[in-house]
């Protein structure tokens, strides 16, 4: 797939940029039908629908990817009442045995009414609860009718294994917010998890009525979502974060003063830097406080590079990301991100029986990751997001907000 068509993709999203000059009424149909599975792929269905009704017909999109877009954009805005209807009922179990919960990520702001959520579909509901009241809380919730996931998950700690309302609404109760590889990612880890708790506040979403659920605020909910997709994804979670920052930058009153101390309280600064920049070069219209944050050295084919590392094949996530996570200074630190990799290989439902030819299914994983080095688009994928984790571990300049200082 050309990297033109993807960023294409992106410019029908977020046309006021030089980033992509292609014009809808130039692409053929391959080119609609290419552009339209990347966009199943990453949720922009909805948006592609949103954009192409704005543009009065200038697309020139074919008919029936017209249609389908509507029938996915209805379909979200019926998902988006199934999970409401979840969270008060979750809100009820809270209350009846006085335990909070806070809402996280997309949770936390989409149902603010800065705009439809039916334009960007969530995948589960995100409750940050206390580690000590974690399995009693997810007890509760299996009485009351959810029931287990049957997804392949990993046991890394950062949440208990999913549940599933009777609408199909996945539920996931954190224990932290971040990935804790390595001793440095698990210290970030607890000052940033403190830091999200002591600004969250009542969710005041007009749907609860019972006061059992806090959400993140919207500073802090953007440092996270930035940090979750830059620190724990490498931008391989897809391009709905340039709509959750634009969102949250235009409606949510940001506190740039503590975006700054938090993230470089938390060793976060230059994810942020990155983030917000690359939103900004979709969107140059993006008022940003930079203060004295403003990154250096964010050249362009950087940026690109980004851009293309968020639309990576997500059929292909785990072959084509990790090893562009695994370039490390550190031997040690290389080593844990290719065991954390082959382990999500290997998660599969503890319920089950064991598996068979365990051995066989794991050493086809490892050639499959060591493949990607015959493919050209696929070196190029891991040459972005080895140049992006350079800038990333590239040192902060010496008067960076918040460094050496505790979160608030």
């Amino acid at each position: 797939m050309s990297t033109a068509l993807k960023l294409a993709l992106l410019g029908l999203l977020w046309p006021h940029t030089s980033a992509s000059g292609d014009r809808p009424s130039d692409f053929s149909d391959d080119d609609w039908a290419i552009l339209d599975a990347m966009a199943r792929q990453h949720r922009l269905q909805p948006l592609l629908h949103a954009a192409e009704a704005a543009a009065g017909g200038a697309w020139r999109a074919p008919g029936a990817l017209r249609a389908r877009w509507q029938a996915v954009h209805r379909n979200a805005a019926m998902a988006s009442l199934r999970q409401a209807a979840t969270l008060v009922e979750i809100e009820g179990v809270l209350a009846r045995h006085a335990i909070r919960a806070t809402l996280l990520k997309g949770g936390a702001f989409l149902w603010r009414g800065w705009d439809g959520p039916a334009l960007r579909p969530m995948r589960d509901i995100d409750l940050l609860v206390d580690e000590a009241d974690a399995h009693r809380v997810q007890a509760m919730l299996r009485e009351a009718g959810l029931v287990p996931a049957v997804l392949p998950v990993a046991d890394h700690g950062k949440h208990l294994p999913p549940l599933v309302s009777r609408s199909g609404t996945c539920i996931e109760l954190h224990l932290h917010v971040l990935d804790m590889g390595d001793a440095d990612q698990r210290g970030r880890e607890q000052r940033f998890r403190a830091a999200l708790v002591a600004g969250a506040e009542p969710a005041g979403l007009p749907f609860l009525k019972a006061d059992a659920i806090d959400a993140t605020a919207p500073t802090d909910t953007l440092l996270h979502i930035v940090a979750h997709s830059v620190l724990d994804h490498q931008f391989n979670n897809g391009p709905l974060l340039l709509y959750d920052i634009a969102l949250l930058v235009r409606n949510g009153a940001i506190d740039w003063a503590r975006f700054w101390h938090v993230a470089g309280a938390c060793d976060m600064l230059r994810a942020a830097q990155l983030g917000l920049a690359l939103a900004q070069y979709w969107s140059p219209d993006l008022d940003i406080e930079w203060d004295a944050a403003a990154p250096e050295s964010l050249a362009d084919p950087l940026l690109r590079g980004a851009s293309l590392m968020m639309l990576v094949d997500s059929e292909r996530r785990s072959e084509l990301g990790w090893l562009g996570r695994a370039i490390r200074p550190s031997l040690a630190k290389t080593l844990v991100q290719v065991r954390r990799a082959f382990a999500r290989g290997q998660a599969h439902d503890p319920a089950a029986p064991p598996r068979t030819g365990a051995p066989t299914a794991a050493w086809s994983k490892v050639l499959r990751h060591l493949a990607v080095a015959t493919r050209a688009e696929d070196r190029a994928h891991v040459a972005h997001c080895v140049r992006v984790g350079a800038w990333l571990q590239t040192p902060m300049h010496r008067n960076a907000p918040g460094k050496d200082r505790d979160a608030e």
